[in-house]
């Protein structure tokens, strides 16, 4: 079950989905599948955990595998973070 914070990250990648330019319609026929699944995606509001589908949607689009489905895959991790010195 998905937590609300990643479910509103699924529904933002959704979003995203679905403002490339031929939307949900030309994902589908790009990932060989029927216009019906990707509706079926925004009316639940998440994509299937199927890792192979998921790997091509991030292929396709350059959406993160954490932000499709953020509870399979882990955020990925923070940068070092710079406390101001140069090294010289």
């Amino acid at each position: 079950m998905l937590s609300p914070e990643q479910a509103e990250l699924c529904r933002q990648a959704i979003d995203r989905l679905k403002q490339r330019p031929g939307g949900l319609n030309k994902l589908a026929k790009d990932l060989g599948i029927t216009r019906q699944a990707t509706s079926l995606w925004a009316q639940h509001g998440y994509l299937p955990k199927d890792h192979g589908r998921l790997k091509e949607i991030k292929k396709l689009t350059g959406i993160a595998l954490y932000e499709l489905r953020p509870d399979v895959y882990d955020p990925p991790p923070e940068p070092p973070k710079s406390n101001g010195k140069t090294k010289r």
